[in-house]
Formats: structure tokens, sequence, C-alpha cells
């Protein structure tokens, strides 16, 4: 049993959290689907310069975007 005044009180759902505003969420997007296009294009042109780093970087750009555009969705859902 925790006592009401400590650190786990304050991890509870129904917490307000200050950065959990619209325009926070809004520019959360933004920058999801910027990373998205970033790895995008990164992977393309890792292609075209035939360097498995930048294409493989290019990878990883774009599947954290994936993940902060998921999350975002998610956490501005529920």
């Amino acid at each position: 049993m925790t006592e009401p005044g400590s650190s786990f009180d304050t991890q509870r759902k129904d917490a307000v959290r200050p950065s959990h505003s619209r325009a926070w969420t809004v520019a959360q997007g933004f920058a999801a689907v910027y990373l998205i296009g970033l790895g995008a294009l990164l992977v393309v042109f890792g292609q075209a310069d035939d360097s498995p780093g930048l294409g493989g970087l290019g990878l990883i750009n774009a599947v954290i975007g994936v993940v902060m555009l998921v999350r975002t969705v998610r956490g501005a859902a529920g």
C-alpha cells in the first residue's frame, strides 16, 4: 500500500499534465510527419547513392516518426 503523497500517486491516469495541451499535440504530430518524410527521403537517397548506412538511418527515422505519430494519435484520442 502506498501513502497518498508518494511518487506513485502522481502517475495516475486522471492526473493533469501541463505538457499535454492541444498545441503540443499538434506540434508532436507535425514533428512525426516531418520525421517520416525525412526518413523516406533518406532511404531514397541512400538507395540512389548505393549507401546502406544512409538508407538504414532513413529507415530508423521513418520508424521513429511512425511510432511518434501513433502514440500522439492514441494519446489525443484517449
